[in-house]
């Protein structure tokens, strides 16, 4: 895919800048899917799930897996949606 109309990706630091200012880079009060990749930070994303969750109905949610916080987080998104598949990505050289 070369480009599509319809189709935009915002970075928001979430520990430097407000939740809020997402609203500012978004066309419409809601989205269609919210990627959530945890690549830092000691604590859980509990506020910025729930945040998700109020503006999507569907959230990619890659976690640390041995991030301390990683259960937490993974028990927030059972509570907030009816569905919750998890999945475990393995690598290997062979």
């Amino acid at each position: 895919m070369h480009s599509a109309s319809n189709l935009d990706f915002y970075v928001h630091d979430i520990e430097t800048q407000p939740l809020s200012l997402i609203e500012q880079f978004l066309p419409d009060p809601t989205v269609d899917i919210v990627f959530i990749m945890r690549i830092m930070g000691s604590h859980s994303l509990s506020k910025v799930l729930e945040y998700a969750a109020g503006i999507s109905n569907v959230i990619v949610f890659e976690p640390i897996y041995s991030h301390a916080a990683r259960e937490g987080d993974v028990e927030k998104l059972k509570s907030m949606f009816s569905s919750v598949k998890l999945s475990k990505l393995t690598f290997s050289n062979h």
